[in-house]
């Protein structure tokens, strides 16, 4: 008889140091964010295609081609996650909508050749350019690869996160991920529905459902940063962090059904890396908000209800195809994945042994589990534009 129980306590004791082990481990506090392609755009001669008849419109002109080459330039050479990149979009925006106000739809405007836009999508499955005759397809596609930028410089800083500067780090990677939403948000509010017959086949950026599922991206990981901030500050209860990880799933739920709601050819469009990024995320933060809520019931010694919420958070596990190779769609975020999955796998492993071993206490079927309610503290920053560089062309 003592043989037998003997050999149950070393089993737990076994599991119980192993515990202590995993919890000693440096706190995981990067978060996921997806690093986008930069759309890329051929050089523009604004100077040279539109007519002008004085020495100030002819210096605008000269100075909105000098801007947007370098954009595109950038857009094509430059790192993701650049501040370059960056400098290089907002330099333009100004001159952009210098030839709005001064150019478009305005009758006294004569063309040497035909204007033509075009563009490739940075989150499509083709590099394809994209060509359209309207300042509007010029001016969504610029601000989409201004909230591209602005998100890559989130995800450039968060790949340098540390414990030593994760206070800082965090603060600036937040920062633009908001920026990037607001953007995205302003293109979905006002540019959008002013872009009258828009051509079937354009990059997938540009219609609706799309950026309104990057900004919900953006913000989605911009609150991942306050779950992590909770999790590392001493004495947070277990119940905030339940509510601040149910947003982060909500965020990236709420982006997934973007996309689902697509329709048409354009859908396909979007590359797989995009698509199986945001299916990942989505899992990921529902198993961390079932993940905690576990916790917060194995805190009130409700063990049978904490392994059942770490029983949906480890099938969300399993759901996320984890890459194998180099050339995988989740490649990028294979090491961040595996340190999440292995820390919510160690208190799935942990709760479930107790239990199984000493406890005893009833599992509860997860359509009866209370469903994490979220708390958003994380929200777009509205973007503004700026004052155009000029009004008039002569």
């Amino acid at each position: 008889m003592w043989g037998s129980w003997g050999g149950w306590l070393s089993l737990w004791f076994f599991f119980f140091f192993f515990d202590i082990i995993m919890e000693e481990k440096a706190p995981i506090l990067r978060v996921p964010i997806f690093k986008f392609a930069h759309p890329t755009t051929k050089q523009i001669s604004f100077h040279t295609i539109i007519r002008s008849s004085d020495a100030k419109s002819m210096d605008d002109l000269t100075k909105a081609t000098t801007a947007r080459n370098e954009m595109a330039e950038q857009l094509e050479k430059g790192e993701p996650g650049s501040s370059t990149v960056v400098a290089a979009i907002e330099r333009y925006i100004p001159y952009m909508y210098g030839l709005v106000i001064g150019v478009e739809g305005q009758p006294h405007i004569r063309l040497n050749d035909p204007l033509c836009f075009t563009w490739t999508s940075g989150i499509g499955s083709s590099k394809k350019s994209t060509p359209e005759y309207t300042y509007r397809f010029e001016v969504v596609m610029v601000l989409i690869s201004y909230g591209f930028a602005l998100a890559n410089r989130a995800w450039a800083l968060n790949e340098t996160t540390t414990e030593a500067n994760f206070e800082e780090n965090s603060k600036q990677v937040a920062h633009f991920l908001r920026l990037a939403a607001g953007v995205f948000d302003y293109v979905h509010i006002s540019e959008l529905p002013r872009w009258v017959n828009m051509p079937a086949v354009r990059p997938a950026e540009t219609f609706p459902h799309i950026t309104t599922a990057t900004s919900h991206m953006c913000i989605a990981a911009a609150q991942d940063l306050t779950v992590k901030k909770a999790v590392a500050k001493t004495g947070t209860s277990k119940a905030v962090v339940v509510k601040l990880a149910a947003e982060v799933w909500r965020r990236y739920e709420a982006a997934q059904d973007e996309v689902k709601a697509a329709t048409g050819d354009w859908k396909k469009a979007l590359s797989s890396t995009f698509v199986k990024f945001l299916e990942a995320s989505m899992l990921l933060g529902r198993a961390n908000a079932y993940r905690f809520a576990g916790m917060v019931q194995q805190e009130a010694q409700k063990l049978g209800l904490a392994v059942s919420y770490l029983n949906v958070a480890a099938k969300c596990l399993q759901d996320i195809p984890m890459p194998t190779k180099a050339s995988s769609d989740l490649a990028p975020w294979k090491a961040m994945l595996e340190e999440q999955k292995a820390e919510i796998e160690h208190f799935h492993r942990a709760y479930t042994n107790e239990n199984d071993l000493i406890v005893y206490d009833r599992l509860t079927d997860e359509k009866l589990l209370d469903v994490p309610e979220p708390k958003g503290l994380m929200t777009p920053v509205p973007y503004n534009p700026p004052y155009p560089a000029f009004a008039e062309i002569h």
